[in-house]
């Protein structure tokens, strides 16, 4: 047995043909262990016995014969299909989803799993129709609250301003009695050339006690200086007798039920003319209740003194209308 190196050195020598025995055999070089390659599957004895009778597998060790690739396992059926769907460029699918032959492929919706399932099947149902709930008369039509309100109010009368202020103390009629510090009437002139009114007392008024105090009445009283109206003519008061805490926007009920009390005040002090203080009283609903109040007697409408603190260009509208009052009251 000789090396496989000792022809290859003869040979680079020059030392010309080398002579060997018929018998000599040739030692193939041994490769390190990390890159033999692994050894082939060992065949059951009747794959050994087609391949050579005597046993021995002299393929692997002939040059020019290369070493035939180990049998490859055969596939069911399913799994040859989808090879060869994958070897003709077709779509790769997951393991769980197994295509028939030649079936193209089609997404197959999995079902959601968790929170998630519970929010779109939720989605999904049908819901049943449920009516919008029915408006009440706040909200529906606020006119025809109030109409069928002052309809229903019985006719109170008060035998003095100090019963009339007892009577709106330990009133409780509305929920504006929860809300508020003290019960303020009106206060002035009886009778008046002149008959102002607000919507509700303001917060500076409950803390003094008073309507119209402060820095607004001040105000008020120069408006008044300026068409030649005596502070002593004029009789003010305010359609609520509480002060809202919550809300600002009064209801139909709110609004009817300090009626009795307004309505008392005009007819005592039986003024020439109206001012109204505040935007508030452009509402169609108070509006109309106003006409029931005062009937045919001149009204005018300006920005409360407090809205004109603090937006001075409104001077000028309130001036106009001023001047409208002054023409009023020069006819009586």
């Amino acid at each position: 047995m000789l090396s496989s190196r000792y022809p290859r050195l003869h040979e680079a020598l020059g030392l010309g043909p080398m002579w060997l025995k018929r018998s000599a055999r040739i030692a193939e070089p041994t490769l390190p262990a990390r890159s033999q390659p692994e050894s082939p599957a060992r065949l059951p004895e009747s794959g050994r016995s087609e391949l050579c009778p005597s046993g021995h597998n002299e393929l692997q060790a002939s040059p020019t014969h290369p070493t035939a690739p180990a049998a490859q396992p055969r596939l069911p059926e399913n799994n040859q299909s989808k090879l060869r769907q994958t070897a003709a460029g077709g779509l790769q699918q997951h393991p769980n989803h197994t295509l028939a032959p030649n079936q193209p492929a089609s997404r197959t919706a999995q079902p959601p799993q968790g929170h998630r399932a519970d929010v779109l099947a939720a989605i999904a149902a049908p819901q049943p129709f449920q009516p919008a709930p029915a408006q009440t008369d706040n909200e529906s039509d606020p006119l025809a609250a109030v109409q069928r309100l002052w309809a229903a109010l019985p006719h109170t009368a008060f035998a003095s301003p100090e019963e009339l202020q007892q009577q709106a103390a330990a009133c409780a009629a509305c929920s504006l009695h929860s809300q508020r510090k003290q019960a303020l009437s009106g206060y002035g002139a009886m009778p008046a050339r002149l008959m102002v009114i607000s919507l509700n007392p303001a917060p500076s008024d409950d803390e003094a006690g008073r309507l119209i105090s402060g820095r607004h009445g001040r105000l008020l009283d120069n408006m008044f200086a300026a068409i030649g109206l005596p502070p002593e003519q004029v009789f003010r008061t305010a359609w609520l007798r509480c002060t809202p805490r919550i809300a600002l926007k009064t209801t139909p009920e709110e609004q009817v039920r300090c009626a009795a009390f307004i309505r008392q005040e005009f007819a005592w002090a039986q003024p020439q003319a109206v001012l109204l203080l505040g935007n508030s009283f452009y509402d169609p609903a108070r509006r109309w209740l106003l006409e029931q109040l005062i009937g045919h007697t001149p009204a005018f409408t300006v920005p409360h003194p407090a809205i004109l603190l603090r937006q001075p260009e409104l001077k000028a509208q309130a001036w106009h209308t001023l001047k409208q009052l002054k023409a009023a009251l020069a006819k009586t």
